[in-house]
């Protein structure tokens, strides 16, 4: 047996072993469960991202934290069902004498009808999940790094200057408005009354 061309065309037959029957159809089923299941992750990543996007451009900083653990969470999840798919793929090579580096396209062409249409859906519906978080995740590195260089900005220029910004604490914590300092006492006051 010659092993498929990775540079085949979609849809082009490729030189597998037969895979049929009831066993297939029901191997190929769990493999395309695992694959929408998947999907679903990548697209609730994608949200995750924007979300995160929003939050960086709305300068909120006290969300951000929040935000990137909400992203780590659902690159988790993805990972869960990696693994999940790895392990129906490989069931397939195993049962079926595919070989263990098939590609996606490549178990489309191998499957049964009505597999290698659902299949092939997945695999552009992947693709194009992938890149969109692919330039997700760049934009929203990007604007992390002018956050940072922003904040090293403003600290370096606050060092170098040796003033502190309006509304900035003292040496004991008191705030500093206009060239007045309010206790701290008096902030806990205000706290205990709300």
């Amino acid at each position: 047996m010659t092993p498929p061309s990775r540079d085949a065309a979609p849809h082009q037959a490729v030189d597998a072993p037969a895979v049929t029957g009831p066993a297939a159809q029901t191997a190929f089923g769990a493999l395309t469960d695992v694959l929408w299941r998947e999907r679903e992750v990548l697209e609730d990543l994608l949200f995750k991202l924007t979300a995160q996007q929003m939050v960086l451009r709305s300068g909120e900083s006290r969300w951000v934290a929040r935000a990137d653990a909400e992203v780590r969470a659902a690159l988790e999840g993805l990972q869960d069902f990696e693994v999940l798919r790895a392990a129906e793929v490989d069931l397939l090579v195993r049962d079926y004498g595919l070989r263990a580096d098939v590609s996606l396209r490549e178990l489309a062409e191998t499957a049964p009808e009505p597999w290698p249409t659902v299949l092939h859906d997945h695999r552009e519906a992947l693709r194009t999940l992938t890149v969109e978080i692919d330039a997700a995740a760049a934009h929203n590195r990007g604007l992390l790094q002018a956050g940072e260089r922003a904040t090293r900005e403003a600290l370096d220029q606050i060092t170098a200057t040796g003033s502190r910004p309006s509304g900035a604490y003292d040496s004991r914590g008191g705030v500093v408005s206009r060239g007045n300092v309010v206790s701290r006492a008096r902030w806990f006051f205000l706290d205990e009354q709300t």
